[in-house]
């Protein structure tokens, strides 16, 4: 089995049916729609925004969010809010009926890829601040455990709680 058609199963039978040389552009130029291709546009280029020298996803932001967890006794330092407002679990990107087949390999390669986007995107906006982003794949977990996120290295020195 191609490298490939562990990630997209139904390659196998594309290819069967039209060909070795049959590719995943090919493939998603046949089942892809207009509608997945722009919510995806946006999941993988996504929009940030900044409150108080913190960056956040804008989908993952909330005014009301960020002071319950400013709060919050326990947090030490914005870069703890950074994370847990912008980390995504990569099987909520999907529907129910979709999470019934997705497998390891698929997780890893898409978490990794978004940590490379996001990477990209983020020093394209804020080219001036230095970000971690992490993704857990090395972790023996159940696949919904699976996520990134990130955060400014700056901000673990900047306590919430003095």
């Amino acid at each position: 089995m191609n490298e490939d058609e562990k990630l997209v199963p139904d390659l196998k039978e594309w290819r069967r049916l039209n060909g070795e040389d049959f590719s995943i552009d090919s493939w998603t130029s046949f089942e892809g729609n207009i509608k997945l291709a722009i919510g995806y546009s946006l999941m993988f280029w996504p929009d940030f925004i900044e409150h108080n020298d913190c960056v956040f996803t804008k989908d993952g932001f909330s005014l009301s969010n960020f002071n319950d967890w400013t709060a919050a006794t326990y947090i030490k330092n914005f870069a703890q809010i950074e994370q847990v407002l912008n980390h995504i679990h990569i099987m909520d990107l999907f529907s129910g009926d979709e999470r019934n087949k997705i497998n390891f390999d698929q997780i890893k390669y898409l978490g990794e890829k978004l940590c490379k986007i996001y990477a990209v995107k983020l020093k394209s906006d804020f080219p001036n601040r230095e970000f971690m982003i992490t993704f857990n794949s090395s972790e023996k977990l159940e696949l919904d455990e699976y996520e990134l996120t990130f955060y400014q290295e700056m901000n673990e020195n900047r306590k919430i709680h003095t």
